[in-house]
């Protein structure tokens, strides 16, 4: 019979089917060294967020943007506003401006904060100016000998409306007060990049310090590096002793030989936790955070969520294919295949010196897709071959490689390209997407084309009879829905279709022309309305 494949198929076919079926066991076991390899890599995968990879460095604009930045200040900024609850709030008490006070310091020194853009009515960068008798007066919004007296409270007051910081630092009410803050993208000695995960998880201690009643100090159980047993190596806000307590690393930090300051850390286990009544908590103030590296933290918080509804896709789509394949056992190969690929990728990805942006968390379920889609491709040829042509498992296999591999490769190959083309795009989180996603495919073909046919060859059946009428029986009750579906392919009712289609693209381009660009959403669209920053984020846009 005339082989309708090219010449090059055929001599790809030619040159890998050996490779992968006459010796199958060293086939499995490169795979399997290459799993672990690459596992291992995304063992060490970390949260790699940064507000620099959001905006395109190479614009015209975000270079003037970016000369200037010094002198004038940067777009990642922080916003803290400290809220006084009641029907009659008001920040001119003592109370709040002892809590806003605390507040400012408690941001200022923030790690990653540029202190000298730390604005709020405390930091001396906020001052009134006004017109007086015999020229100008100006002075701090919050002069230096405050003490929380009336007079003092109504003077502050004062000159907050000369400061005209209201709608700004103060809320249209003054009910609100602001601190201000600007994230460095780099550590301005070492060079080293924000944790902005870290930076969000410090960002919401400092909201505890005021709403929670308790505080914990973590104390050294014994001496270490010249510190007394007793001593405080850290102050939170919640109870830190989870499930991983013991393992957690702790900084403190230590007095060195210079006469400079040297960090250290300890593990849970040499710490003990006592919990005690937080000075700090006002029950009559609200905190609200919003900014980059706040929102990049709750992402990342919510990928928990994000992966325990991947493992469930994962299952359902095991039971499905289950179901179709008729074979727990076959139903395992394509799926345990499709997971092996978001581990290879993720493995990659490491391997090639790159982190998990928070923005493209869902990278890994693309890959999935794509990986169980040529999958079921794969196993659904295996099951034809086994049960139509009763074909045993390592025949079914070969049959089944020669058949799609060329087509498959040409697909992924295609996709390949595709995502390729957004490396053009001088965005750096959307080139880090198109790399997430080449890798993904890579891992597919590696996966798919490779693994899963040398895995399908030991898929022995031990009914082969019962498996075939399984298969069939199936096929009698589908064969009806496949029928229907293709009267589509008869002139009248596909002359419909195409009228529909036609009719349905006109439509979608007339309303496409009210598309918008842009968020359309208060907040942040990755999270729920009813998450806590786009509830804070609701608070300060309609308090200050």
């Amino acid at each position: 019979m005339h082989d309708s494949r090219s010449a090059f198929a055929q001599l790809f076919i030619r040159l890998t089917e050996p490779l992968i079926f006459s010796k199958r066991w060293l086939t499995l076991v490169v795979m399997g060294v290459l799993t672990v390899l690459l596992a291992w890599q995304a063992a060490q995968l970390r949260i790699d967020a940064g507000f620099e990879k959001q905006i395109p460095l190479e614009h015209d604009y975000i270079k003037i943007y970016k000369q200037y930045e010094q002198e004038f200040g940067g777009a990642n900024v922080t916003l803290v506003a400290l809220r006084q609850t009641g029907p009659e709030a008001d920040i001119y008490t003592p109370e709040f401006m002892a809590s806003l006070r605390t507040l400012t310091t408690a941001v200022f020194y923030t790690p990653g904060m540029d202190r000298s853009r730390v604005s709020s009515l405390f930091t001396p960068n906020v001052r009134y100016l006004e017109v007086v008798e015999g020229g100008f007066r100006g002075g701090n919004v919050v002069p230096a000998d405050f003490r929380p007296t009336q007079e003092s409270l109504q003077r502050v007051r004062a000159n907050v409306e000369k400061a005209g910081i209201v709608g700004r630092l103060v809320g249209n009410n003054h009910d609100a007060a602001m601190v201000y803050g600007e994230l460095l993208e780099r550590h301005p000695v070492t060079g080293e990049r924000l944790d902005y995960v870290d930076t969000a998880h410090r960002l919401e201690e400092v909201r505890r310090r005021f709403t929670r009643q308790t505080k914990f100090e973590l104390r050294l159980i014994e001496p270490r590096d010249g510190l007394p047993a007793g001593h405080v190596v850290a102050t939170r806000y919640h109870d830190p002793r989870g499930f991983m307590f013991r393992f957690e690393d702790f900084e403190y930090e230590i007095t060195g030989a210079d006469g400079g300051t040297v960090d250290r850390t300890v593990k849970g286990g040499a710490l003990e936790v006592v919990e005690l009544d937080n000075p700090d908590y006002n029950p009559n103030v609200d905190v609200h955070i919003i900014g980059f590296a706040k929102a990049v933290g709750d992402i990342a918080d919510s990928a928990i969520e994000v992966f325990s509804f991947f493992g469930l896709t994962v299952f359902l789509v095991f039971l499905l294919l289950a179901y179709y394949c008729g074979s727990l056992k076959v139903a395992l190969l394509p799926t345990a295949c499709g997971i092996l690929a978001v581990v290879w990728e993720l493995g990659l990805l490491h391997l090639f010196g790159y982190g998990l942006d928070p923005f493209a968390v869902l990278m890994p379920f693309i890959v999935l897709a794509i990986s169980t889609s040529h999958g079921i491709q794969i196993t659904n040829f295996w099951l034809l071959e086994s049960a139509d042509n009763g074909l045993g498992a390592f025949d079914a296999a070969v049959a089944t490689y020669r058949r799609l591999v060329i087509p498959g490769i040409s697909a992924l190959a295609t996709n390949l390209v595709g995502f390729g083309t957004l490396l053009l795009i001088p965005i750096d989180i959307i080139r880090e997407m198109a790399l997430n996603a080449m890798f993904g495919l890579v891992a597919i073909i590696l996966c798919k084309k490779v693994l899963l046919p040398c895995l399908l060859t030991f898929a022995h059946l031990k009914n082969p009879d019962k498996f075939r009428e399984h298969q069939h029986r199936r096929d009698r009750v589908l064969d009806p829905v496949w029928h229907k579906l293709a009267k589509i392919t008869e002139r009248p009712v596909a002359a419909i279709v195409l009228l529909a289609g036609a009719a349905l693209w006109a439509g979608g381009l007339y309303v496409a022309q009210d598309l918008k660009i842009g968020e359309l959403h208060d907040g942040v669209p990755e999270l729920r309305p009813t998450s806590r920053y786009n509830v804070d984020s609701a608070q300060i846009v309609n308090d200050l």
